[in-house]
């Protein structure tokens, strides 16, 4: 799970780069990206 979630981080940190122009897609998609993988480290089943 976690080698998930540092694969994950690294795409959405390049992601960002790419979506520089626009400043609410930029800030929202990693949010997106990483918030169900910190989740899931949070509450393990």
């Amino acid at each position: 799970m976690t080698t998930t979630v540092i694969t994950v981080a690294s795409m959405a940190g390049g992601a960002a780069t790419i979506l520089a122009a626009h400043k609410y897609t930029s800030m929202f998609y990693p949010v997106i990206l990483l918030v169900p993988g910190a989740i899931g480290l949070l509450f393990p089943i």
